[in-house]
Protein backbone atom coordinates (compact mmCIF):
# COMPACT_ATOMS: atom_id res chain seq x y z
CA UNK A 1 0.00 0.00 0.00
CA UNK A 2 1.56 3.50 -1.21
CA UNK A 3 0.77 5.87 1.38
CA UNK A 4 3.55 9.06 0.52
CA UNK A 5 6.69 8.89 -0.82
CA UNK A 6 8.50 9.73 1.95
CA UNK A 7 7.02 7.05 4.34
CA UNK A 8 7.25 4.18 1.47
CA UNK A 9 10.93 5.23 0.41
CA UNK A 10 12.50 6.96 4.14
CA UNK A 11 16.36 6.31 3.47
CA UNK A 12 17.26 4.56 6.21
CA UNK A 13 20.80 3.90 5.54
CA UNK A 14 21.56 7.41 5.11
CA UNK A 15 19.38 8.11 8.57
CA UNK A 16 21.34 5.70 10.28
CA UNK A 17 25.09 6.72 9.26
CA UNK A 18 23.40 10.06 10.83
CA UNK A 19 22.49 8.56 14.00
CA UNK A 20 25.41 5.98 13.98
CA UNK A 21 23.43 3.11 14.73
CA UNK A 22 21.62 0.40 12.63
CA UNK A 23 18.60 -0.60 13.71
CA UNK A 24 17.46 -3.93 14.28
CA UNK A 25 13.58 -2.73 14.20
CA UNK A 26 13.35 -0.45 11.06
CA UNK A 27 10.12 0.55 12.09
CA UNK A 28 11.25 2.37 15.29
CA UNK A 29 13.18 4.50 13.17
CA UNK A 30 10.41 5.00 10.90
CA UNK A 31 7.94 6.31 13.26
CA UNK A 32 10.78 8.54 15.27
CA UNK A 33 10.39 10.71 12.29
CA UNK A 34 6.79 10.70 11.73
CA UNK A 35 4.47 13.82 12.90
CA UNK A 36 1.07 13.22 14.49
CA UNK A 37 -0.06 15.52 11.31
CA UNK A 38 1.23 12.69 8.92
CA UNK A 39 -0.62 10.05 10.69
CA UNK A 40 -4.10 11.87 10.84
CA UNK A 41 -3.76 11.60 7.05
CA UNK A 42 -3.13 8.02 7.38
CA UNK A 43 -4.77 6.49 10.30
CA UNK A 44 -2.96 3.39 9.68
CA UNK A 45 0.49 4.96 10.58
CA UNK A 46 1.72 5.89 14.35
CA UNK A 47 3.02 9.18 15.12
CA UNK A 48 6.11 10.14 16.99
CA UNK A 49 4.04 11.48 20.24
CA UNK A 50 4.58 8.55 22.99
CA UNK A 51 8.27 8.28 21.85
CA UNK A 52 8.44 11.90 22.31
CA UNK A 53 7.30 11.31 26.54
CA UNK A 54 10.18 8.24 27.12
CA UNK A 55 12.22 10.02 25.24
CA UNK A 56 12.37 13.08 27.32
CA UNK A 57 12.21 10.41 30.35
CA UNK A 58 15.63 9.11 29.15
CA UNK A 59 17.13 12.11 27.86
CA UNK A 60 16.84 13.27 31.45
CA UNK A 61 18.42 10.30 32.81
CA UNK A 62 21.07 10.21 31.16
CA UNK A 63 21.68 13.87 31.73
CA UNK A 64 21.50 13.79 35.20
CA UNK A 65 23.72 10.58 35.36
CA UNK A 66 26.49 12.94 33.38
CA UNK A 67 26.21 16.03 35.85
CA UNK A 68 26.16 14.05 38.82
CA UNK A 69 29.41 12.38 38.89
CA UNK A 70 30.77 16.21 38.19
CA UNK A 71 31.47 18.50 41.34
CA UNK A 72 28.10 20.61 41.41
CA UNK A 73 25.88 21.30 43.95
CA UNK A 74 22.10 20.44 43.84
CA UNK A 75 21.09 23.59 42.54
CA UNK A 76 23.86 23.62 40.31
CA UNK A 77 22.83 20.22 38.97
CA UNK A 78 18.94 21.83 38.40
CA UNK A 79 20.45 24.47 36.09
CA UNK A 80 22.92 22.33 34.75
CA UNK A 81 20.75 20.08 33.26
CA UNK A 82 17.88 22.87 31.81
CA UNK A 83 21.50 23.99 29.37
CA UNK A 84 21.25 20.08 28.04
CA UNK A 85 17.38 19.00 28.33
CA UNK A 86 15.31 21.92 26.97
CA UNK A 87 14.33 23.31 23.83
CA UNK A 88 16.76 25.50 22.17
CA UNK A 89 20.15 23.21 22.66
CA UNK A 90 17.84 19.82 21.09
CA UNK A 91 17.10 21.72 18.34
CA UNK A 92 19.96 23.32 18.12
CA UNK A 93 21.30 19.44 17.90
CA UNK A 94 18.43 18.50 15.10
CA UNK A 95 19.84 21.61 13.03
CA UNK A 96 23.43 20.83 12.98
CA UNK A 97 22.79 17.08 12.63
CA UNK A 98 20.48 17.90 9.90
CA UNK A 99 17.96 15.17 11.00
CA UNK A 100 15.07 17.52 10.40
CA UNK A 101 15.19 17.30 6.45
CA UNK A 102 13.97 13.83 7.28
CA UNK A 103 10.40 14.31 8.78
CA UNK A 104 7.61 12.80 7.86
CA UNK A 105 4.68 15.76 7.89
CA UNK A 106 1.39 16.00 6.87
CA UNK A 107 0.42 18.23 3.71
CA UNK A 108 -0.60 21.27 6.24
CA UNK A 109 2.80 20.80 7.88
CA UNK A 110 4.94 21.05 5.40
CA UNK A 111 3.76 24.05 3.96
CA UNK A 112 4.31 25.83 7.39
CA UNK A 113 7.57 24.02 8.38
CA UNK A 114 10.57 26.10 9.41
CA UNK A 115 13.20 25.74 11.42
CA UNK A 116 11.68 28.40 13.79
CA UNK A 117 9.79 25.62 14.49
CA UNK A 118 12.04 24.53 17.79
CA UNK A 119 9.24 22.84 19.45
CA UNK A 120 9.36 20.25 16.01
CA UNK A 121 13.19 20.11 16.19
CA UNK A 122 13.13 19.09 19.75
CA UNK A 123 10.27 16.73 20.20
CA UNK A 124 12.19 14.87 16.76
CA UNK A 125 15.69 14.46 19.06
CA UNK A 126 13.75 13.33 22.42
CA UNK A 127 12.01 10.63 19.59
CA UNK A 128 15.11 9.35 18.12
CA UNK A 129 16.46 9.07 21.65
CA UNK A 130 13.35 6.84 22.39
CA UNK A 131 13.80 4.74 19.41
CA UNK A 132 17.04 4.19 20.31
CA UNK A 133 16.34 3.01 23.50
CA UNK A 134 13.90 0.88 22.49
CA UNK A 135 15.78 -0.82 19.90
CA UNK A 136 19.51 -0.85 21.61
CA UNK A 137 18.47 -0.58 25.22
CA UNK A 138 19.97 2.31 27.63
CA UNK A 139 23.94 2.53 26.37
CA UNK A 140 22.28 2.93 22.66
CA UNK A 141 20.68 5.93 23.40
CA UNK A 142 23.75 6.96 25.98
CA UNK A 143 25.74 6.80 22.97
CA UNK A 144 24.09 9.18 20.59
CA UNK A 145 23.30 11.66 23.76
CA UNK A 146 26.88 11.43 24.70
CA UNK A 147 27.88 12.18 21.01
CA UNK A 148 25.26 14.27 19.97
CA UNK A 149 23.76 16.09 23.03
CA UNK A 150 26.65 16.57 25.82
CA UNK A 151 29.22 18.07 23.33
CA UNK A 152 31.49 20.51 24.03
CA UNK A 153 29.51 22.66 21.32
CA UNK A 154 26.04 22.72 23.12
CA UNK A 155 27.95 23.18 26.09
CA UNK A 156 29.55 26.71 24.98
CA UNK A 157 26.23 27.83 23.64
CA UNK A 158 23.64 27.25 26.06
CA UNK A 159 25.68 26.51 29.63
CA UNK A 160 25.09 29.97 31.34
CA UNK A 161 29.00 30.85 31.40
CA UNK A 162 27.40 34.88 31.98
CA UNK A 163 26.52 33.63 35.40
CA UNK A 164 29.43 31.28 36.26
CA UNK A 165 31.72 33.63 35.16
CA UNK A 166 30.63 36.20 37.63
CA UNK A 167 30.50 33.99 40.31
CA UNK A 168 33.61 33.01 39.44
CA UNK A 169 35.50 36.56 40.20
CA UNK A 170 33.46 37.04 42.95
CA UNK A 171 34.94 34.13 45.01
CA UNK A 172 38.24 34.99 43.43
CA UNK A 173 37.16 39.20 44.25
CA UNK A 174 39.29 40.19 41.37
CA UNK A 175 36.29 42.41 39.92
CA UNK A 176 33.54 41.68 37.85
CA UNK A 177 33.63 41.55 34.48
CA UNK A 178 32.60 44.53 32.02
CA UNK A 179 30.56 43.87 28.81
CA UNK A 180 30.75 46.23 25.76
CA UNK A 181 28.72 44.95 22.86
CA UNK A 182 28.85 45.62 19.23
CA UNK A 183 25.98 45.20 16.29
CA UNK A 184 27.55 43.22 13.65
CA UNK A 185 23.72 42.72 12.01
CA UNK A 186 23.36 43.10 8.43
CA UNK A 187 19.85 42.97 6.89
CA UNK A 188 18.12 39.65 8.53
CA UNK A 189 21.02 38.16 9.59
CA UNK A 190 21.75 39.45 13.03
CA UNK A 191 25.26 39.10 14.50
CA UNK A 192 27.24 40.77 17.59
CA UNK A 193 30.82 41.27 18.83
CA UNK A 194 30.96 41.11 22.74
CA UNK A 195 34.10 42.26 24.54
CA UNK A 196 35.06 42.01 28.29
CA UNK A 197 37.36 44.10 30.74
CA UNK A 198 38.26 43.55 34.04
CA UNK A 199 39.48 45.81 35.99
CA UNK A 200 39.31 48.17 33.52
CA UNK A 201 41.62 45.85 31.04
CA UNK A 202 40.87 43.77 27.58
CA UNK A 203 40.46 40.17 28.67
CA UNK A 204 38.45 38.63 25.60
CA UNK A 205 36.02 38.99 23.04
CA UNK A 206 33.65 36.79 20.92
CA UNK A 207 31.65 37.50 17.54
CA UNK A 208 28.96 35.09 16.80
CA UNK A 209 25.84 34.94 14.48
CA UNK A 210 22.68 35.13 16.11
CA UNK A 211 21.34 37.79 19.14
CA UNK A 212 23.27 39.47 21.72
CA UNK A 213 23.13 37.24 24.33
CA UNK A 214 24.84 34.25 21.82
CA UNK A 215 27.88 36.39 21.81
CA UNK A 216 28.11 37.34 25.29
CA UNK A 217 27.68 33.98 26.28
CA UNK A 218 30.83 32.57 23.83
CA UNK A 219 32.53 35.69 25.40
CA UNK A 220 32.11 34.08 29.06
CA UNK A 221 33.29 31.29 27.95
CA UNK A 222 36.38 32.36 26.54
CA UNK A 223 37.09 34.37 29.54
CA UNK A 224 36.80 31.41 31.67
CA UNK A 225 38.85 29.83 30.28
CA UNK A 226 41.46 32.06 30.28
CA UNK A 227 40.92 32.64 33.80
CA UNK A 228 40.86 28.91 34.74
CA UNK A 229 44.34 28.28 32.43
CA UNK A 230 45.84 31.16 34.77
CA UNK A 231 44.77 29.58 38.11
CA UNK A 232 45.86 26.15 36.90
Amino acid sequence: MIIDASYNNFPFEEVERIIGHVYNDKTLLLTAFTRSSFSNEHKSVESNEKMEFLGDSVLGLIVSEYLYKTNKTEGELTDAKKSFVSNKPLSYVCEKTGLYKYLIMGKGDKKTFTLSNKNVLEDLIEAIICSLYLDGGYDCAKKFVFENVLTENVTKVFCDHVTELKEYCEKRKIGLPEYRFFDLSEKNKPAFRTEIFLNGEYLCSAEMAGGENVSKQQASYNALTILKRKDS
